[in-house]
């Protein structure tokens, strides 16, 4: 009753709905598509551009400068403030970008609401409108032209031709038809109908009231009754033909439907799954592309450091000629000298030796520098023109993938247009098939580019493109075990390579520890230069008052000229050899104190190489430090992934067993059916003779007055037709009930082998990130 109630109300409210034509809700269901498919593509973008928002925001924080008890180097002074500008400009860019999206996804949304409330409109209205007509057609059906021909010789017909329904099988005016003193009994003492009922307990000595009734009348009333008998027959095998009919048309079409929907459906999750590898490759690309660009700022940076470090060489070679040249106009000018001259000369050629051997260090240098740049601007073009390569890839495969998804698209609206029609029906199935064959292409040259572009992860298990399978379960449970067997092999495998990179990160940790100690060691050869250098610089403080000393004598000398004046004209000569020693000791003492000059220059030079050396050592140390966490990071990712995959087998295992379940109850149901049927059919055979019964009961009024059980028993026999109905309508709708669940539960296993997929390739990027990142820490 609740139900007739709600579904009365219900076709009451969707009576002012409005119904559209048949191309105008073609046109609205395929823009409903249109836009559902929109909005998953705005979702997934909205998606990756929060992983992209987040790592810009790591970036920026990663960018951000650090105390440092060391003084930056000059020749990056300005780099950590513009890289940190760049991270902040492209988190800004990422937060408006994602406002812009949820703009548009919201508007999306509001539109896809009000095409659907419209859809469901037009099918509520349609729905009331066809209750409403078949309401309108019961109650036309109810006086047919075959009971107005009976209604005329209502009193001799033995029985109405409509079937009776339980409310109203025991009235006079249908049991007791054509027995009008049954139903009317004459007033006592009146005069009695010739074929009234005779009195109960009153013997007719075999006689009956019929005997009295006119023998033509009774011999029309019986032709006329086997012609309403063979018409009824008529009538009901009419209707069993026209019904068996309706339920196989409809059966082949739910069937061809069936079909259709699932081909359609896979051919959409092949295609959103399609869709979301393009969409994680262009991710790969672009971050590929990202770490590119780092890197090629890092190999900019270095060439720089290598262009001043070439600078400097330069300016080292051009002191080390300058005191090369000193050194020989120093023993150019002391070759006239005594034994202090050739201590000095000596001391000279032992400088000039040691300038020769540093200008020989540093001409090297220059020459690895000359090298080093050369090498690192041609690694700069290459990396230029690969990181053009990759964004060029990129753009091409997003644009292909997009014309793709949206042929799909269309594709699938098209299909959905035309259902009328054996012929279109083929045609349908056949450009379907086509399109898979092609997405199935598709996916096998994107599987064989993944294969050759990521050689750790080309173990890739087989792509079926078959058009059908007899047994889909079953190629299911296989092929996921396949994929599980691979997926456990390839963890297996990042086991050994984790175990592999670890060794390899203790083999980097000693190189590094190696390195510090040459560092350290590099850094006390320095310091015992520096200290032998202030030993000579001492040395030079010491011949610097020696010479002092030698000009204050020379000048004793010069004074004590004056009390030599008679002598002058033969010591002339000998006071011009003077003064030109003295001129030559004055140069020699300004050279020694250019020397003294470029010795504390030099000194400070190797304090400040001394510091870099200090500032490297812990820059070494931060990086294996980041190693380590990188390290452990990628450790739990695995232990996360193995997680992941153990709580997806166990879903799938009870998603199987609930097939499994399904199935034996759908194969039960079969089972029931038949035998349902064939009770179904004696019942109506035995309805049917117990019909010519109470037919040839109703000729003999009193005999059937006297014998009330055939008719009680002709109730029955109907009430358990009715029953058996029941009974097979309540098992075509477990039938239907099992078929929704089978198909709810095949959609479940097909929705988690795609998360399954997406689960696998967010793994293989994740695992591709984490070897491109020890690949740059190598």
């Amino acid at each position: 009753m609740l139900v007739e109630l709600l579904s009365g109300q219900a076709v009451v409210e969707a009576k002012d709905y409005a119904i559209m034509d048949w191309d105008e809700m073609q046109e609205v269901k395929k823009e409903h598509a249109l836009l559902a498919t929109r909005i998953a593509t705005i979702t997934r973008s909205l998606a990756l551009e929060t992983r992209l928002r987040d790592s810009a925001a790591k970036l920026a924080r990663l960018s951000a400068p650090s105390a440092s008890t060391l003084p930056p180097l000059p020749s990056a002074s300005s780099k950590p403030r513009v890289t940190r500008e760049q991270a902040e400009a492209q988190l800004a860019a990422a937060n408006a970008k994602m406002d812009s999206i949820a703009a548009e996804m919201y508007k999306l949304g509001w539109k896809e609401a009000e095409l659907r409330t419209k859809l469901l409109r037009h099918t509520a209205g349609v729905l009331g409108l066809s209750l409403r007509r078949k309401e309108e057609e019961d109650a036309r059906v109810a006086q047919t032209p075959l009971q107005s021909n009976t209604a005329a010789f209502g009193s001799s017909s033995p029985h109405s031709d409509q079937p009776l329904s339980p409310a109203s099988r025991f009235e006079g005016r249908h049991f007791f038809a054509g027995n009008k003193e049954a139903v009317m009994p004459t007033a006592r003492g009146g005069a009695t109908s010739p074929i009234a009922s005779p009195p109960l307990g009153s013997s007719m000595n075999g006689s009956f009231g019929a005997a009295n009734f006119d023998d033509g009348s009774g011999a029309k009333v019986r032709d006329l009754e086997a012609k309403v008998q063979e018409l009824q027959a008529a009538l009901s095998s009419a209707r069993a033909e026209h019904e068996e009919q309706e339920r196989t048309r409809s059966a082949d079409a739910a069937r061809s439907n069936e079909v259709e929907l699932d081909q359609l459906r896979d051919e959409l999750s092949e295609s959103r799954r399609r869709e979301s590898g393009s969409r994680e490759e262009a991710t790969t690309s672009r971050r590929e592309a990202f770490d590119t660009k780092r890197e090629l700022s890092e190999l900019r940076r270095e060439a720089e450091v290598l262009r001043d470090d070439l600078r400097y060489a330069k300016d080292a070679s051009e002191k080390a000629k300058r005191e090369a040249e000193d050194a020989r106009r120093e023993m150019d000018s002391v070759k006239n000298y005594g034994g202090e001259a050739k201590r000095d000369i000596e001391d000279a050629k032992s400088r000039e030796e040691e300038a020769r051997q540093e200008l020989e260090k540093a001409t090297a240098d220059l020459r690895e520098a000359e090298q080093r740049a050369t090498e690192a601007e041609a690694r700069i073009a290459e990396v230029e023109q690969e990181v053009d390569r990759v964004r060029d890839e990129g753009d091409d495969e997003i644009r292909r993938l997009q014309d793709e998804l949206e042929a799909a698209v269309l594709s699938h609206g098209s299909v959905d247009q035309e259902t009328e029609g054996e012929k279109q029906a083929r045609a349908e199935l056949a450009s379907a098939l086509k399109e898979r064959t092609s997405i199935t292409q598709a996916v096998g040259d994107v599987l064989r580019r993944h294969r050759t572009r990521q050689p750790v992860l080309r173990d890739l298990p087989s792509f079926d493109d078959t058009n059908d399978h007899a047994d889909l379960p079953s190629y299911l449970s296989s092929s996921l075990d396949s994929h599980f067997d691979r997926l456990t092999n390839h963890v297996t495998s990042l086991s050994t390579d984790l175990d592999s990179a670890r060794a390899e990160h203790e083999e980097r940790r000693s190189g590094l520890e190696s390195s510090l100690r040459e560092a350290t060691e590099h850094r006390d050869r320095f310091r015992s230069e520096a200290d032998s250098h202030r030993s000579a610089k001492e040395d030079l403080d010491r011949t610097h008052e020696e010479l002092q000393a030698r000009v204050r004598e020379q000048e004793e000398q010069l004074a004590a000229l004056a009390s030599l004046q008679t002598d002058l004209a033969t010591a002339s000569a000998d006071e011009g050899k003077l003064r030109q020693e003295i001129s030559s000791l004055k140069m020699t003492l300004a050279d020694v104190e250019k020397q003294l000059a470029d010795v504390s220059a030099q000194q400070d030079d190797h304090k400040s190489r001394a510091a870099a050396a200090e500032q490297e050592v812990a820059e070494t140390r931060e990086k294996g430090a980041k190693l380590d966490q990188q390290m452990k990071e990628l450790e739990e990712r695995m232990t996360v992934s193995a997680n992941q995959e153990v709580t997806m087998l166990e879903r799938l295992n009870d998603l199987t067993e609930s097939l499994e379940q399904t199935r034996g109850e759908k194969r039960k149901l079969d089972a029931l059916v038949p035998s349902l049927q064939t009770q179904v059919r004696t019942l109506e055979a035995e309805k049917a003779s117990l019909s010519q019964n109470l037919v040839a009961a109703q000729l003999e009024t009193s005999r059937l007055a006297a014998r009330p059980d055939e008719s009680a028993k002709l109730a029955e026999v109907e009430n358990e037709l009715q029953d058996l109905k029941d009974q097979l309508q309540d098992a075509m709708d477990e039938l239907d009930d099992a078929k929704a669940r089978e198909a709810k539960t095949r959609g479940q296993l097909l929705d988690e082998l795609s998360s399954v997929q997406s689960e696998l390739s967010s793994t293989r990027t994740k695992l591709r990130q984490a070897e491109r990142r020890n690949g740059a820490a190598k």
